[in-house]
């Protein structure tokens, strides 16, 4: 990498043993392999997204700052979407709407055109679980009096309301369906439809797992503390569970709500 041998530092990282591939080798990857962009924020992001009508990444911080690069860019752009600290923040998948929970209410904007719709919630009400569905149409949270509702982001109108029966760990939503990971296990329910239960995957699950939903697929994704990421796909015979061991902490994760 120092004599700027691109194709033996290449040779070398593909060499190395995949049980020592660490962060060290993640860099260096990053460093020779422009495929994969590489930016540097001024704060821990919360809200990661993929525009899917170009090239460009996005995330949203803590403090309410969207950062949006795209390949030929030196930095990512940056934005503030409200002059005050949010306390939850979210993306949808396709960086066209982002979710901000201030005192008192929900914030969606619309990225495009900046279109703002609040939703507010009853006093004392605080939103611990916040998520947009993978095109923004609609916000689900779990709400601090057990409860777990979505919004239609254009109007805010309440589309579904249901009762948690212990603290939301996760929760997620698309178009049509809503699913949420409690002390008791999952829960999803369809668009008119009853309540269906899928099994708690094995192994130990963090705190604050992360649910995603990937339309496509049919499948629910379960990061765990352990590093691993795991799927679980409704299919006509039951639940199939696929487990990726990725070695290191997740701070999110998206699905391409496009492709398979």
């Amino acid at each position: 990498y120092e004599a700027n041998d691109i194709a033996r530092a290449k040779a070398l990282l593909a060499a190395c043993d995949p049980r020592y591939r660490h962060w060290e080798w993640r860099y260096l990857s990053g460093l020779v392999d422009q495929s994969q962009w590489t930016f540097h924020l001024p704060t821990y992001p919360k809200a990661i997204a993929m525009r899917s009508d170009g090239p460009a990444a996005y995330a949203l911080d803590r403090n309410g700052v969207l950062y949006r690069w795209a390949p030929g860019m030196k930095q990512p752009q940056a934005r503030r979407l409200t002059p005050d600290k949010p306390d939850k923040v979210a993306l949808d998948d396709s960086g066209s709407h982002a979710a901000l929970t201030l005192p008192g209410s929900i914030v969606v904007i619309n990225l495009d055109d900046n279109k703002r719709t609040t939703i507010k919630l009853d006093d004392g009400v605080t939103v611990n679980q916040l998520k947009l569905s993978p095109h923004g149409h609609r916000v689900a949270a779990a709400l601090s009096d057990n409860h777990v509702v979505v919004w239609n982001t254009a109007n805010g109108a309440v589309e579904q309301k249901q009762t948690a029966t212990s603290l939301v760990k996760s929760l997620t939503v698309s178009e049509k369906l809503l699913a949420f990971l409690d002390q008791d296990g999952g829960h999803l329910w369809e668009a008119q439809a009853t309540e269906r239960r899928f099994p708690n995957p094995p192994g130990p699950v963090s705190t604050s797992p992360l649910l995603e939903w990937s339309s496509p697929l049919q499948t629910l994704m379960l990061a765990t503390s352990s590093g691993d990421l795991q799927a679980l796909t409704r299919t006509p015979t039951g639940v199939v569970q696929h487990v990726a061991d990725l070695g290191y902490p997740i701070s999110d994760v998206c699905a391409d709500p496009s492709a398979q």
